[in-house]
């Protein structure tokens, strides 16, 4: 009976010291790959899925913790950086915000006017993106004064060229809307064919990759 109780105290011993040995060893192991990884700083990730050309706000954004090493000075680590910009690309969730995906919230000020341009009144010909310019053709009915009473003519004009797109919603990869920043007076006039036209074609005529290259 002695040496049971012997024999079960032994073991006890033994497991307990099994278990400082991995406690010990787990421990080196992390303060080995915490110095071989070094310094660790936190940067700004999106919390959920940024749709291109919205607002960042603090409900977007979460932060994680990466080796110094692995972060570049693009990464986003201060909020600074991030008071009133706007995604120029869609960011997906957790994924990491860097500063060329942002720009200054500036086209529509001062002067300037957003008007929304919606499918499927507005047709997209191509895929946009925030910061492109485009051309806008609009499609309308208006009255013939030298056909007979109550004959109406359609037309198609180029309405207005080289327009900012400042906003862009999209789903399942199609175009819903798009917001152009323009002048107020330049404003007055689409509105007017947003009510009273036919349709609204949106032409691409330079894109923000292409024009930033050009710079």
């Amino acid at each position: 009976m002695f040496d049971t109780r012997r024999r079960a105290f032994l073991f006890l011993i033994f497991s307990i010291g099994l278990g400082l040995a991995a406690t010990i060893m787990f421990s080196s192991y992390m303060n080995k790959k915490e110095t071989s990884l070094g310094e660790m700083v936190s940067i700004y990730v999106a919390s959920k899925e940024i749709p291109a050309g919205q607002l960042i706000t603090k409900d977007m954004l979460s932060m994680t913790d990466i080796p110094r090493k692995f972060a570049t000075d693009s990464y986003v680590q201060t909020a600074a950086d991030l008071n009133g910009k706007v995604s120029m690309v869609p960011i997906p969730e957790k994924g990491i915000i860097t500063k060329p995906m942002l720009r200054n919230n500036n086209l529509v000020n001062g002067e300037y006017r957003q008007v929304v341009l919606r499918a499927p009144f507005a047709v997209f010909d191509d895929q946009i993106d925030v910061l492109d310019k485009v051309d806008l053709v609009a499609s309308y009915e208006q009255k013939d004064p030298k056909a007979a009473k109550g004959t109406e003519e359609r037309r198609t004009q180029v309405l207005l060229k080289n327009v900012s797109v400042n906003n862009v919603s999209k789903k399942d990869n199609e175009i819903v809307s798009i917001g152009v920043a323009l002048p107020l007076s330049e404003a007055k006039d689409l509105i007017w064919m947003l009510n009273y036209g036919k349709e609204i074609r949106v032409l691409k005529s330079s894109n923000a990759k292409v024009a930033s290259e050009g710079e």
